[in-house]
């Protein structure tokens, strides 16, 4: 504890109660220009952690309409998908029996229930979202991310999300626990697809300042994760919310996470957004990794300062 206040430069913020993001420090982004003031955004990324964006100037009508329609599709599939397991018959094993090699599929089925409880916390949808576009393509928001991480930066995908209502436990969603990302600094930028409220609406909790710490490991995801005690003792907790066409980015070094008790879904759309010199060295790393994250459709749009159409001319290409 006492290492994470040094790393941050000062005592740690103790007996701090959760908060939410008041409009005061949120950023206009209405209109077809993008954000209002790319310096007040960069400026709040790098005091805080994070940043609220009013309205990313996106249809988001349109681009709800299509995130629920492949959503609500994928849950049809998963629906059918149970019903198939579930005719499935019982599998009778003998446990193993000691100096026994295991055998190949031993092991009993999970039940109908179990598998519902498992799977039914979220649901994703990581292809092309054709009402993103604009935003991929907004120079003033490129402008912004590549002030933060560098001109070498690039959006390297993004997926829909849902919280469902079926989610109780980080065991059914890991990053309900408190964590960092196990990456250094990188963005991520969240579309509201609805109205976020602290109450009931499942939304995203932020360590205000954390994102400055040098962590003591970035090894495995165990050596990530925090209690709700140690971030109450040191840290403000800022819960994201807003409108409907809003969101916010953040710096995921943050230790944060998904909120996973509610009365509502929440569904939004999370673009990554890493610095291309390390996520080139990171996919030589065999097995998992950080980042770029997996589960996600991958675009690699370079970010870089300047005109718009330079980065339209370069899309994909890295």
């Amino acid at each position: 504890r006492q290492r994470l206040a040094a790393l941050e430069g000062g005592a740690p913020n103790k007996g701090k109660t959760p908060v939410k993001l008041s409009p005061q420090n949120a950023v206009n982004t209405t209109g077809t220009i993008g954000l209002a003031s790319p310096g007040d955004v960069v400026e709040k990324l790098a005091r805080d952690g994070f940043v609220a964006i009013n309205d990313w100037g996106l249809d988001i009508e349109a681009l709800a309409a299509e995130v629920n329609g492949h959503i609500e599709d994928a849950l049809v599939r998963r629906s059918a998908a149970l019903a198939r397991e579930a005719r499935k018959p019982p599998r009778h094993v003998t446990p193993n029996r000691p100096g026994k090699a295991k055998k190949k599929g031993h092991g009993r089925r999970l039940l109908p229930g179990k598998a519902f409880s498992k799977l039914g916390g979220t649901v994703n949808y990581v292809k092309e979202l054709k009402h993103l576009q604009p935003l991929l393509k907004n120079g003033t928001v490129l402008d912004v991310l590549a002030a933060y991480l560098g001109d070498d930066a690039r959006i390297d995908g993004h997926v829909a999300l849902r919280l469902m209502n079926g989610l109780a436990s980080p065991e059914q969603y890991f990053s309900g626990h408190w964590h960092h990302d196990r990456c250094g600094s990188r963005l991520k930028m969240f579309v509201f697809m609805h109205d976020v409220d602290e109450i009931g609406g499942r939304c995203t909790r932020v360590a205000r300042a954390s994102h400055r710490t040098l962590f003591w490991s970035y090894n495995s995801p165990s050596e990530s994760r925090y209690t709700d005690k140690f971030i109450a003792e040191n840290y403000e907790d800022v819960c994201m919310v807003g409108k409907k066409g809003g969101g916010f980015i953040f710096d995921t070094n943050s230790i944060h996470k998904g909120e996973v008790k509610g009365t509502r879904e929440r569904t939004v759309v999370i673009l990554e957004v890493n610095k291309g010199g390390k996520t080139a060295e990171m996919i030589k790393v065999k097995g998992k990794r950080p980042c770029p994250s997996p589960g996600q459709h991958m675009i690699k749009i370079p970010v870089k300062t300047g005109p718009l159409a330079k980065a339209a001319r370069n899309f994909g290409k890295r």
